[in-house]
């Protein structure tokens, strides 16, 4: 464009009357035919230089390569990736009398790859007896012909030697990611198949479901089953070809689908008296989770017990702990139970009794006796009993080594002995007092010289 401006200026009356945007124009169709003849001198023939073979997109294969009897992909691509000429033409000869085809596109929608390396092709070689084939890769016009200027096929030759299939024996399905073996989370569960023997030739295994009943059962691509609701899912793992060429290896499993427990919990603390007894209820989550069987324990039996369905029985004053657990995931939760000792009230009946209503002691002789005190009442538990002497200068009562006002533990319908001394002449009146001070009973003591 610049050249053409300097013309312009050397014969500007020869283009006076010509409109500048004319001029304009046709110096942008010069420059533009001019980028085309260049472009074409600079496009320049690139000859292909090999085809390079694998089977499974890892490592490329020299031209020696072996398989089994069956389907075989064979992954090429060309070398280099921008030669000018990249279509393959495959063409195979049965040297040993081995059948065996190629084609672009495999014969049956299970033998297809789900991946095909960037860059890459695929051709599927079916065999059907052992031997060796010949298989050549041909790129037509492919390189540069002898004189330099025409072009010729690229051919590269592959010997494939076909060795006998190696059958499935067994196929052992496996659950994973589950607390238990063997049953499925209708939230999805990735099924695992592990091929017998280990060096089975053909190992790609297939599932699919034969029934599932209501649960509406489905298996995704990446082999993970789930459902709507729980129950049994009938399910067929298939390797095609497993077996030989055209006998597939099939086996079904039924696998029960169920809701999993996800949590578990208790009421954290709980109060008891000795004899009473309280049902703890559990939550479990979800609340329709197959499996809500449980574990109870308790660490102290002896202040609190507990049943298998988590029925707690407060046996002595204490603390418990109840633990309850899942048997589906082993989720625990826990609960303190407290349980006190029972103390009567006035709506209990009750009736304390001592072993004598009276009794005579001397200065000099016998100085102390003993009251035993009986206490019988609605409940079968220890009571605070009061034992006091209406005159302490004549005679005291003691329980242990207190005086006077003693509370001392007395066991229901075993009644608890106090000892009364005397300290001298005359006349006192022991009384035992329930703690609440509504029951009582007496004994006149006599304080002889």
């Amino acid at each position: 464009m610049s050249s053409f401006l300097y013309g312009h200026r050397l014969k500007e009356n020869t283009f006076r009357d010509l409109p500048f945007a004319l001029i304009l124009i046709f110096s942008l169709c010069l420059s533009a035919c001019a980028s085309v003849g260049a472009a074409e001198e600079d496009e320049v023939f690139k000859p292909v230089e090999r085809v390079v073979v694998s089977l499974d997109s890892a490592e490329p294969l020299v031209t020696h390569i072996t398989t089994t009897v069956g389907v075989t992909p064979l992954i090429y691509k060309i070398v280099p990736a921008d030669a000018t000429n990249r279509e393959v033409i495959w063409q195979k000869y049965d040297d040993t009398g081995t059948e065996a085809d190629i084609y672009e596109e495999p014969l049956d929608e299970f033998d297809a790859l789900a991946i095909i390396p960037e860059n890459s092709a695929v051709a599927y070689l079916y065999t059907y007896g052992t031997g060796i084939v010949t298989v050549d890769a041909i790129v037509a016009d492919g390189i540069s012909g002898d004189n330099g200027q025409d072009t010729k096929d690229f051919i590269q030759r592959f010997y494939i030697t076909v060795q006998p299939t190696v059958p499935v024996t067994n196929i052992a399905l496996i659950l994973d990611g589950t607390p238990n073996q063997g049953r499925g989370n209708v939230d999805g569960t990735v099924l695992t198949g592990i091929v017998e023997p280990s060096n089975a030739t053909n190992q790609n295994i297939e599932l699919s479901i034969v029934s599932g009943g209501q649960t509406n059962a489905k298996i995704s691509e990446n082999n993970t089953i789930s459902s709507d609701t729980a129950g049994k899912v009938r399910i067929m793992a298939t390797i095609k070809d497993g077996v030989a060429v055209g006998y597939d290896y099939a086996k079904e499993f039924t696998i029960p689908m169920e809701v999993y427990v996800t949590g578990l919990k208790l009421k954290q603390a709980t109060v008891l008296m000795v004899g009473e007894s309280e049902t703890i209820a559990p939550t479990i989550s979800p609340n329709t989770a197959s499996n809500q069987g449980l574990i109870w324990k308790s660490n102290t039996p002896r202040v609190a017990t507990v049943s298998n369905n988590g029925l707690v029985n407060a046996v002595a004053a204490g603390n418990a702990i109840i633990t309850a657990s899942t048997k589906d995931g082993n989720y625990v939760a826990s609960c303190v139970v407290s349980v006190q000792p029972l103390r009567i009230g006035a709506h209990d009946r009750i009736e304390v009794t001592l072993n004598m209503n009276s009794m005579s002691l001397s200065l000099s002789g016998s100085k102390s006796n003993y009251l035993q005190a009986s206490v019988s009442s609605s409940y079968t538990s220890n009571q605070d009993l009061i034992w006091t002497s209406s005159d302490d200068g004549i005679a005291t009562v003691t329980h242990g080594t207190h005086e006077k006002m003693v509370r001392v533990e007395v066991h229901v319908l075993k009644g608890e002995r106090a000892t009364v001394t005397a300290v001298s002449p005359g006349t006192a009146v022991i009384t035992v007092t329930t703690a609440d001070g509504q029951y009582f009973a007496t004994c006149n003591v006599t304080v002889n010289p």
